[in-house]
């Protein structure tokens, strides 16, 4: 055996941090689940029905939180339970957080957990943010790589080389086929090796043929077949199944973004929040201790921790929406008053370089929230597109395809027009991109061809 020494830097995420994280990858609709779920486990922790106001009474937090002075503690603490931001690390059984409510969460915690170097979190991350409720990424590599600003090549790697590695097998894949083989490979030794032949060759004819047919067109024994067959009936079409369908089945906006005289105004709409704060009944207890019972003491101090820990975790994730929202609604204010002509090209990348977050924070941030705007409530992901280049400057890909749309509406219904001729009919607007391309944004605005077109008049 020969042991040898090497430096490296690995990314190394506290138990506080992680909670951060988690909270901030919630919309208010599964944050005010996870306010309910805390409430019921720590009886240091209470709400009351009132609105955030950050602005009032917030006081310095010690040094440490383990090796805190509770007296001065209790004297210097306000009601609300507000805490500043600060470096200490919390411990962990304090910052333990309870079991990933959705996809996204149980994926973000496997990274968290990997030896992955930043970029590789980063656009790992990301990529998970884009899987729908199923698991399965149906947005075009190419545009998720202009929304982080990477390659598409690079982003492919970082899909096949980590996300679809995570738990459960399948998570990642672009289609049907691509799950299934994943399951299949992932099961090793223990898979049928026809079963894969079967994926990856013959899943058209699996779907549409009797097993002895299929089985002839191999020239393997029924039995064998069979076998293949059920192992494949085994596997999961939809490999996000099991964390619980919609990520956000209520449709009630995050924030409310309004123009005030020219300026954007963010609105973070956590009403139903209420506020969180430091139950004053056990903080007497505590500030009373005798050391008489230095196991209750000890189980007090751990939930204070943990409900400290998890105020500001909530408010952490208040101000970095705010912030990130305030970015995002700056660059694309012409879209408050004309709606997707006025969007501009804007990656998350831009917005994590102008509010000094990781690209990952940015894609956690607007994972799954809503924004009310002037011109109707909206995907704050939808403010993300990709760049065309157009004769009076760089346009948004929504831009484009509202221009396509609008083509397709004016267009004469006996005649309509062929991929070709839109893409021709676009470069008459200053606006110029391949026939392949005008077909995938019109399949991506759910527009049939040229025929179906026709055939609906």
């Amino acid at each position: 055996m020969r042991l040898t020494q090497r430096l490296e830097q690995r990314q190394i995420i506290s138990p506080r941090l992680q909670q951060s994280l988690r909270l901030l990858t919630l919309n208010n609709v599964e944050l005010e689940a996870a306010i309910e779920a805390e409430l019921e486990v720590n009886p240091l922790l209470e709400w009351e029905p009132e609105a955030f106001n950050l602005g009032e009474d917030v006081p310095s937090s010690p040094a440490r939180l383990e090796n805190i002075d509770w007296q001065d503690y209790f004297e210097t603490a306000s009601r609300g339970g507000y805490f500043t931001e600060g470096r200490e690390e919390f411990d962990q059984l304090a910052a333990a957080s309870g079991p990933p409510a959705t996809l996204a969460e149980h994926l973000i915690r496997q990274l968290e957990v990997s030896e992955l170097s930043g970029r590789d979190f980063e656009l790992a991350a990301c990529a998970v943010s884009a899987l729908d409720r199923d698991g399965y990424l149906r947005l075009p590599l190419a545009a998720l790589a202009g929304e982080v600003g990477t390659s598409e090549d690079e982003l492919e790697r970082v899909l096949i080389e980590i996300v679809q590695r995570l738990d459960p097998p399948g998570v990642g894949a672009r289609d049907l086929r691509e799950a299934l083989s994943l399951q299949w490979r992932a099961a090793g030794d223990e898979a049928p090796a026809l079963a894969g032949v079967i994926i990856d060759k013959r899943l058209e004819a699996f779907v549409n043929k009797s097993p002895a047919e299929l089985a002839r067109s191999l020239k393997v024994p029924l039995e064998e077949l069979e076998a293949a067959v059920a192992y494949i009936k085994s596997l999961e079409p939809r490999p996000g199944r099991a964390f619980g369908g919609e990520i956000n089945p209520v449709l009630l906006p995050d924030i409310r973004v309004d123009l005030e005289d020219g300026d954007v105004e963010i609105t973070l709409l956590d009403d139903r929040l209420g506020r969180l704060y430091i139950s004053p009944g056990y903080r007497d207890l505590l500030a009373a201790d005798d050391g008489s019972d230095e196991e209750a003491a000890r189980f007090l101090k751990y939930r204070l921790t943990a409900a400290a820990s998890f105020i500001r975790a909530v408010h952490q994730r208040r101000r970095t929406l705010e912030k990130i929202a305030a970015a995002i609604f700056e660059r694309q204010r012409d879209f408050l008053t004309v709606g997707e002509p006025g969007l501009k090209p804007l990656t998350m990348e831009e917005v994590a370089d102008q509010v000094g977050f990781h690209v990952s924070t940015v894609s956690r941030a607007v994972a799954n929230k809503t924004a009310d705007t002037p011109t109707g409530v909206f995907p704050l992901k939808l403010f993300f597109t990709g760049k065309v280049d157009a004769s009076e400057g760089p346009m948004s890909v929504e831009h484009v395809k509202s221009l396509l749309r609008d083509i397709i509406d004016v267009e004469d219904k006996s005649a309509p027009l062929s991929d070709e001729e839109l893409a021709a009919a676009l470069a008459g607007r200053g606006v110029r991109v391949a026939r392949r391309t005008v077909a995938k944004y019109r399949k991506e605005l759910k527009l049939p061809g040229k025929h179906d077109r026709k055939k609906r008049i």
